[in-house]
This record gives structure tokens, C-alpha cells and sequence, in this order.
């Protein structure tokens, strides 16, 4: 019997995180290369797939966060450039059309952020 593969595992810059490990995915398993224009040639079009994926899969996980820490990890300044800069006018456009996006009002996400960097270290790590 085979394993069902989750839809943001077939994208092509996601890979398995070592190789005794089936579970946990490396959200950005693409070689440091290309130099800078190289990379940002490689993060927009990686960029375009991922934007296609969350079109055709409205209801699994986005997992940004996770190509994101993991780009930090591996990831050339290009491929970081060409990835989010081909993310932003899809966000921008997303972001006037739908009200969703603001769970409250610019003063107390504010007041929210401003809490959270005044945050106890400790209060992490419980």
C-alpha cells in the first residue's frame, strides 16, 4: 500500500529533511547557485508554482512560514529576492479584496506587536 503524498510535497522545491526522516520536509531543498540573478530568476519562477499550488489547493496548508525559516537556512539572497518579490503583488492584490485579512483594528495589531516584543524569552520556551 502506498503513502498518499501531500499536494505541498509534490512542489518542486520541497524535499525530505535527511535521509532517514519520511515525515518532515525541507520546505526549500534547492541548491545555493546561480549567483544573484540566477537565484532570483530560480525564487520567481519556484514563486509561481507555490502560487499555483495555493490556487489549486484552497484548503491545505500555505506553509509560508515554513519556506520561509527554511529559506533562511539554505536559501541565496537571489532565490530570496525572485521568491517574495513575485509573492508580493499576489498579496497586495489579495489583501484589498478581501476583509478576512484584518482580524482587528491598526491600533490593536499594533498594540498586539508591541506586546509581543515585550514578551518574557521565558514564555517561549514553555
Amino acid at each position: 500500500m502506498s503513502k498518499m503524498i501531500h499536494p505541498i510535497h509534490r512542489l518542486p522545491f520541497v524535499g525530505k529533511r535527511g535521509q532517514f526522516s519520511d515525515v518532515c520536509a525541507d520546505f526549500w531543498a534547492v541548491p545555493a547557485a546561480g549567483g544573484y540573478r540566477g537565484g532570483c530568476a530560480t525564487g520567481s519562477a519556484f514563486a509561481h508554482l507555490y502560487l499555483m499550488y495555493l490556487r489549486d489547493h484552497p484548503n491545505e496548508e500555505a506553509a509560508l512560514q515554513n519556506i520561509a525559516l527554511d529559506m533562511q537556512r539554505n536559501a541565496t539572497r537571489g532565490q530570496m529576492v525572485g521568491f517574495f518579490s513575485t509573492l508580493a503583488p499576489a498579496l497586495k492584490q489579495g489583501a484589498q479584496h478581501q476583509d478576512s485579512f484584518y482580524p482587528a483594528s491598526e491600533a490593536d495589531l499594533m498594540a498586539r506587536a508591541t506586546a509581543g516584543i515585550h514578551r518574557p524569552l521565558e514564555e517561549y520556551e514553555q
